[in-house]
């Protein structure tokens, strides 16, 4: 009797033992599918370097001959050029880029057309009673502005607001643009560099006449002016 008990119970005990494999055997043996992905990348280099040597155009004193009387104030006067500013650039980004070249904001030494006291002769009687005439408005400075960018090389002169002019009908109406495609080399000796002259011999009356006015001894006229200024840009930006 007793041993029909003990093989009941390790029959029982096998089953128990069938039925747990067929459980693990279930939880662990199963299909699958899997799929992994990764990427890196950097930002696009830009790189693109715009450096200027010198201060300016203008100065306070040429040659020991012409001098400002008011330090810290820039003059120009007969005579006088000024030193070359230039502005160089350089990179090779890895973006479509464009260059934007222009001038803004500009002042331009005048006297306009009309007739006016010749103070270059002082009559015997002591009076300036002579007169000169111009046919159309005196602007004596010359600036010379040369762009040497992307393989272009574009020379420009003329007084200031002709500049400005020129540089609109080049570009865009609000200065010149010149495209760079991505991964090109901007050339060495890429540069814009500007420089002025006021040419000795040009109008000696006119020539006086401006220098009387910026005295404070003559009355200026309608149009005239003694201030030379402008806002040289030069930029560089990505484009789509």
């Amino acid at each position: 009797m007793k041993k029909n008990i003990w093989m009941r119970i390790a029959a029982f005990v096998m089953v128990l033992t069938m039925i747990s494999t067929c459980a693990v055997g279930g939880t662990f043996a199963k299909y699958v599918t899997a799929g992994e992905g990764a990427d890196n990348a950097r930002v696009a280099k830009w790189g693109i370097v715009i450096s200027t040597e010198g201060d300016g155009v203008f100065a306070e004193e040429y040659d020991g001959t012409v001098e400002t009387s008011v330090a810290g104030e820039k003059l120009v006067a007969p005579g006088t050029r000024g030193t070359e500013f230039t502005a160089t650039v350089s990179g090779k980004p890895e973006v479509d880029a464009m260059f934007h070249l222009a001038l803004e904001n500009c002042k331009e030494v005048i006297l306009p057309a009309g007739t006016y006291t010749d103070y270059t002769h002082l009559g015997a009687d002591g009076q300036y009673s002579d007169t000169f005439t111009l046919d159309e408005d005196y602007m004596p400075v010359i600036l010379h502005l040369n762009i040497n960018l992307g393989g272009r090389n574009i020379p420009l002169s003329g007084h200031l607001t002709e500049i400005e002019a020129m540089l609109n009908r080049l570009g865009d109406g609000d200065g010149l643009n010149a495209t760079l495609e991505a991964n090109t080399e901007i050339p060495a000796g890429s540069t814009i560099t500007l420089s002025w002259e006021w040419p000795f011999e040009q109008n000696d009356a006119a020539d006086t006449f401006l220098g009387n006015v910026a005295a404070g001894v003559v009355d200026a006229p309608e149009g005239c002016e003694t201030q030379i200024a402008y806002e040289f840009v030069a930029s560089a930006t990505q484009i789509d």
